[in-house]
Order: C-alpha cells, then structure tokens, then sequence
C-alpha cells in the first residue's frame, strides 16, 4: 500500500532539513527530497482539494481487494502562504548572540515563484508555540504513531483541529513539491497520483507554484530574532512567558547583561532614558509612551461583534507637532531594534494611488492583497502624516481613508469583494505622527503628545567598564540590551492583574476626575480602559 502519509514519513526520515539550495535550483517540478521550514503569513483560503490519499496494490490484504476500492481519497485545505509583511531583517542590527542561527529562508525561496500553496492535512499536526524544533517534535508524533502496531485512525484523533485563520502568522515543517502550470490550468493539480504518472496538460503561459505539504506547525503570533543563552532566553519561538516567568528573565538581564544596575525598575528607567536622549530629543515621557505602545497587548476577542462593546478600545499614541526629521529618526530607529512593524504613508497621492485594502478580484478570480492586510495578532502600525498636503481626493482615496480610520479607531479593515465587503479584525497598536495638532485618523480617546525638545539630556546609568572608543561601545550595547528587553517583554501573552484594593482606588479615582466640569469631556469610559492597559504593562516593564 502507497500513502500519502508515508511520503511524509519518508522525507522526514531522510533526514535533510535545509532544501533551500534544492528547491533555488530545481529546474523540474515533482517532490524533493528532504523537509522545508518556512515562516510566513496566510494571506488567503481556497476551495478545498480532493486527492489520492491511499493506493492498494495486489500484495495488499485480500479483504481489501474483495471490497473493490484500490484507491482511497480524502480533502485537505489549501491555503496561499507568503513572507510576513513588513518583515525586513536586512536593517534588524543583530547581536552576536541572535546572528548565529534562526535565519528564515523562505523570503528567499518565495521570491523564485509565481506563488505558494499551503496544503493541511486531517494528519497535520498542530504543536505548541513554546516547541524549539518542530521536526525533532515531528518526528517523534510520526515515529510513536504511525510506525508502531495502532491504526492511522488513532493518529487522527491525536492530531489537534487545523482551525488556521486569515492573516495567521505560522511556522511549517512541510515536504515541498514543485509544480509548473499554464494559467487555463492554475487549479489543475489537485490530485497527486502515486505511481508518478504525469498529467497531461495543456501548454500556456507556464507559472511555477511552489507546494508545501504541511506535516505539522506552529503558531509565531509575536517572536523577535533576539537569542540570549545566559539567561536562557529564545526570542525566535515567539510569546509564551508569564508574567513571573518575564520578571525572572528580566531580572536575569540585568545581572549578566547590565551587572551595573540594581534591579529591574532600573533597567526599565535606562531603557527610556536611552531612547529619550536617542529619539526624543530628551522627552521622557514621550520616551515612556513609545516603549508602552511597542510592548502594549491588546487581547484580541474574535468571537465580538465588529463594532461591540466587549472588545477593549484601540491604544493610539499621537504624537503632534512632529518634523519629517523626527519621522525618519523614528523609522531608523524601529528598523534597528523591532523585528517588524507597519509603517503607513498618508500623503495624498499615495492615499489616492495606492490599493492599499485587500480586495478579490473579479477578472482574475484571484484575492489581491494590500498594505492593510496586517497579520492578526501582535503589530506595530505608525501612521504618518507628517507629508500630508492640501489637495483633492479621489474616490479611492476617500476608501483608503475610511478604512485607515476604521483600522486605527476599531481595529478593523474591510475587505472588498464583489457585492460586499468582510470586515477583518486585528490586533495591533497605533502611533501616529502629525505636525499640528488634530489628526485626520485619530480618535475622542487617543494618547495626545506633543514633540518637545527637552535641554536636559543626561547620559544614561547603563555604563560600560571599558574606556575605549566609549561612546561607540556603548550605542552598540545599549541598543542591543535594548533589543533584548523588547523581546523579553512582548514574550509576554498574560496580563499584569492588579489586586481588588488597586482595582477599587481606580475606580473610586477615575469617578472623581469624571465628576469635575473642567475634565468631563476630556476624559471618556474608554480612556480608562486604556489607562489600565497601559500601566499594566508599565508594571510589567518595571517591576
């Protein structure tokens, strides 16, 4: 008997991970041999396939053969899998640490195709975040389950329900088939026939699709190129800590890697201090607020109602009164020490030009993405308007706008089909730039600062031991304990709880200011929802 399964268990056992320089090189299509890992984004579902799951041969058991079926079929899913958006390492200063290893070469690989297929299967397993390697994980599933005496029936029930969503970011270990289509054919494929006979098609206009057979993955909502084994830290595997787990890894950060400061509030009080002396012209309170919205989480509930009352507002940072200089400081400076980040242009022409929302398009019968298909969980998005000019907008730019606003006021884009649109949630948080004071995208509960340029910088605690070339040594330092510490702290997927005294004096204090005339309609519900976020996550940063 041929199966499909067994073709998983035999690339696995084969015992080649890195296919990479195969798959750039092959000229034919067909399977290769050996496993591919591969990070990326599911941009897009499909119908589901149909396809040749088992071949019985005349050496199979007699039982078998009397009932006449020589061939078993079965569905899997399929998906379009691309590169996660926004994710450039090129600029990413690595540390030692963080450069040995972990390199992702699927951007690579993806860009030799005219497009990738996911394909899940009822066997495709579904693991833990917190797995290191997913094909030594694999490998023992499939060696406990599919070599020993149990039936293919028991291996089903063990594997987890493949419920991938949309915009899911996701880790695969899966058995790579290269595929070459005409574009009459581009839904031809879909059965793979086990004896290796070749399909006749017809010859057009050849596209190569690179197919991965998914034998398990791992969900990487939040992760950071960011390794430290002295602590025992492995930003790579993405969020899984507590928030007693990130203390102690902070805690640990400071004793190997900043053995001149006292404790975490410490560390927490250099790590602003640097990107206020570094960014914000010596504004340390805007310094405070940047950290907060890069390492803020707000939970995302997908089973509300778009517009309902029980998902938490969106977290808005404005910082008014900005230069372009600033913006392109800022931009530097998240390149340099954020593993990705979203960062949105809105200026007229790009407003007007641009099809930045996701959209299916008819004609091609195809799902065409934009810039406002972000990833679902865990993102940074920075509007800027510092470029906005007066000027007229056209009917797209109008739709850009709408949907900008309904993605930075509700957390929500809405994508265009054919006689409706589909409302897609996200979890991300905002900072936008502007150089007035009002903003075209914000909202009544945004977190409005101004960009003051403070005389008092001062040079921060962080001290090296060393004199020579200082200050060189000690950006380099600084700005890598500085990646380390974002990571550690968006590995975080729990929230700080206060006790029922804290969570009573917030409330009795957030009426009181509510009461005042002068502050009633400055301060709304949502503010102290936000509120609370905030310093949750500020606790989380400086206990």
């Amino acid at each position: 008997m041929q199966s499909f399964l067994n073709l998983f268990v035999e690339n696995i056992d084969h015992g080649k991970c890195d296919t990479t320089e195969q798959i750039l090189n092959e000229e034919s299509d067909g399977f290769i041999k050996g496993y591919f890992k591969a990070r990326g984004m599911v941009e897009y579902f499909q119908e589901q396939e149909i396809f040749l799951s088992e071949k019985f041969s005349q050496n199979d058991q007699p039982t078998r053969k009397l009932e006449g079926n020589e061939m078993k079929y079965s569905s899997r899913n399929v998906y379009t899998f691309v590169p996660i958006p926004s994710s450039d390492y090129s600029n990413f200063d690595y540390d030692v640490e963080s450069s040995i290893s972990y390199i992702d070469t699927f951007p690579l690989v993806f860009d030799k195709f005219n497009e990738c297929l996911l394909k899940i299967y009822d066997f495709t397993t579904d693991l833990s975040e917190c797995v290191n390697s997913l094909e030594t994980k694999s490998r023992e599933i499939l060696s406990n389950n599919v070599k020993s005496s149990r039936s293919l029936s028991c291996f089903h029930i063990q594997a987890a329900i493949n419920d991938i969503k949309i915009n899911e970011l996701i880790e695969v270990l899966s058995v790579v088939e290269i595929q070459e289509i005409s574009d009459s054919e581009s839904g031809f494929g879909m059965v793979w026939h086990l004896d290796n006979s070749e399909l006749n098609t017809h010859k057009g206009n050849m596209k190569r699709r690179l197919v991965l057979h998914v034998v398990s993955f791992k969900r990487i909502s939040n992760f950071s190129p960011v390794i430290c084994p002295e602590i025992c830290f492995n930003g790579y595997l993405g969020e899984f800590n507590s928030p007693l787990k990130t203390s102690e890894l902070l805690q640990k950060m400071v004793e190997y890697k900043c053995p001149d400061l006292k404790d975490i509030s410490s560390l927490y009080s250099a790590m602003v201090e640097y990107v206020s002396n570094e960014l914000c012209y010596g504004n340390r309170l805007l310094s405070e607020y940047i950290l907060m919205s890069i390492c803020h989480r707000r939970k995302l509930d997908l089973d509300t109602e778009i517009e309902g009352v029980t998902n938490p507002p969106q977290v808005v940072l404005h910082i008014s009164m900005c230069n372009k200089e600033f913006s392109k400081r800022l931009y530097s400076f998240f390149q340099s020490h954020l593993p990705r980040m979203f960062w949105i242009g809105a200026d007229v022409s790009n407003l007007n030009n641009s099809d930045i929302t996701p959209y299916f398009d008819v004609e091609s019968d195809k799902f065409v993405t934009g810039a406002l298909q972000i990833p679902l969980l865990r993102n940074l998005i920075v509007v800027d308007e510092t470029s906005l000019e007066e000027g007229q907008l056209s009917a797209k730019g109008i739709e850009n706008i709408s949907n900008l606003s309904s993605l930075t006021n509700f957390g929500y884009v809405n994508y265009n089909f054919t006689n409706y649109q589909v409302p897609i949630r996200t979890e991300s948080n905002y900072i936008i730039l502007t150089t007035g004071e009002k903003s075209v995208f914000s909202g009544q509960s945004d977190i409005k600062i101004p960009l003051e340029i403070c005389d008092n910088n001062t040079i921060s605690d962080l001290k090296l031991t060393h004199e020579t070339n200082a200050l060189s040594q000690y950006e380099t330092y600084i700005s890598s304990n500085l990646r380390l510490y974002l990571s550690i702290v968006g590995s975080c997927v729990e929230s700080f709880e206060f006790d029922e005294q804290t969570k009573d004096f917030i409330a009795e204090t957030f009426v009181n200011i509510r009461q005042k005339p002068s502050f009633a309609k400055l301060i709304h519900p949502s503010t102290l929802h936000i509120w609370i976020m905030l310093s949750r996550t500020q606790a989380l940063m400086n206990d």
